[in-house]
């Protein structure tokens, strides 16, 4: 990205905070003390499904025992994660690594400890 693209997106980021200021602070009252949380998890598949997949990458299509890998680790992260502090909200997702088969995946939130 081109020095005149990145000025550019980094004044419309702006402009839109401006017009929206409690955009990350929603639903938080003044003064209100928030802590963030969050959940690590390594999900993985079998050797034989990998293949299978490498396979279908090969051919073409979905891979769907990778979406099958990633549904079931985003839904245990945010199991963990509403397990371990039930008060959690503004949840928000990331997938920080995926290769050889394993995903990392992140959920972090906000928690009032009032």
């Amino acid at each position: 990205m081109s020095k005149k693209e990145k000025e550019y997106w980094d004044k419309i980021r702006e402009d839109w905070r401006f017009k929206n200021p409690d955009y990350r602070i929603k639903g938080r009252l003044e003064g209100e003390e928030m802590r963030t949380v969050f959940k690590n998890i390594v999900q993985s598949r079998n050797f034989v499904s990998d293949f299978g997949a490498t396979i279908k990458n090969i051919v073409g299509g979905r891979l769907k025992t990778y979406e099958k890998m990633m549904d079931e680790g985003v839904k245990e992260a945010l199991y963990q994660l509403k397990k371990e502090n039930p008060r959690v909200h503004n949840i928000r997702l990331q997938i920080t690594e995926f290769k050889n088969a394993s995903i990392c995946i992140t959920v972090y939130g906000e928690v009032n400890d009032a």
